[in-house]
């Protein structure tokens, strides 16, 4: 599990992910702004490893080392336009499981 501001993401099992909570700037990845009571499933991810999430941002580490990003993205934050979808993030680097941190306005 990881938790940003006012939403929360979950890893099942099985990769995929799932978010509740506000998601005012697209935090929850379901390619809305519509706020969720309830866990939905993160719009087309798979195959994730590791997840964090930030005040309005969520991250996603996939098994083959890509991370995607989504949310908020007022201070470049996702290294990417502003996105309510995961989308790979920046140059499109690889990390490893102990690459992954966020922070409050960071990710």
């Amino acid at each position: 599990m990881a938790a940003g501001m006012y939403h929360s993401l979950a890893l099942k099992s099985d990769g995929t992910v799932v978010a509740w909570g506000n998601n005012l700037q697209g935090q929850l990845g379901d390619g809305t702004t519509t706020n969720r009571t309830s866990p939905v499933a993160v719009t087309g991810l798979t195959a994730v490893a590791a997840i964090a999430a930030a005040g309005y941002q969520s991250i996603a580490l996939k098994s083959d080392g890509t991370v995607v990003a989504w949310g908020l993205n007022n201070e470049g934050q996702l290294g990417d336009v502003h996105k309510h979808q995961p989308q790979q993030s920046g140059r499109g680097d690889r990390l490893d499981r102990s690459s992954r941190c966020c922070g409050c306005r960071s990710s």
